[in-house]
């Protein structure tokens, strides 16, 4: 993304096609030199056969995340939270935790990784 200078978004929604447009991604993030929002709206247009862009810069940003927000089907950080599952690493010392009436064992590394490995 670019404003007053180049950054990374903090997120990228996939927003669901319409009649007119497809392929549409949203990329929003706050500029690290003004500190303003800025949100990033990249679409086909399948009527022309090209790609448009809409930027929006301060409220008017915030308020278009909020318009789009019921249009996203996924985001680029509900797929990267998806991807990294808790695991342990090499040394693996073991606990046991009482809850009511069941115990349940745990693996854990001295990097502080847990990860349940049976229920009794």
């Amino acid at each position: 993304m670019r404003h007053c200078c180049s950054f990374e978004p903090m997120d990228e929604w996939f927003i669901k096609d319409d009649e007119r447009f497809s392929e549409r991604k949203l990329s929003f993030g706050i500029c690290p030199i003004c500190s303003k929002p800025i949100a990033v709206l990249i679409q086909f247009d399948d009527t022309c056969k090209c790609f448009t862009s809409v930027k929006k810069i301060g409220i008017t940003a915030q308020n278009f995340v909020k318009s789009m927000k019921g249009l996203m089907y996924n985001s680029l950080s509900k797929m990267n939270a998806a991807k990294f599952k808790p695991v342990t690493y090499k040394w693996v010392y073991g606990i046991n935790k009482q809850v009511k009436d069941k115990v349940k064992q745990y693996a854990k590394d001295f990097f502080g990784s847990t990860v349940l490995v049976k229920e009794i």
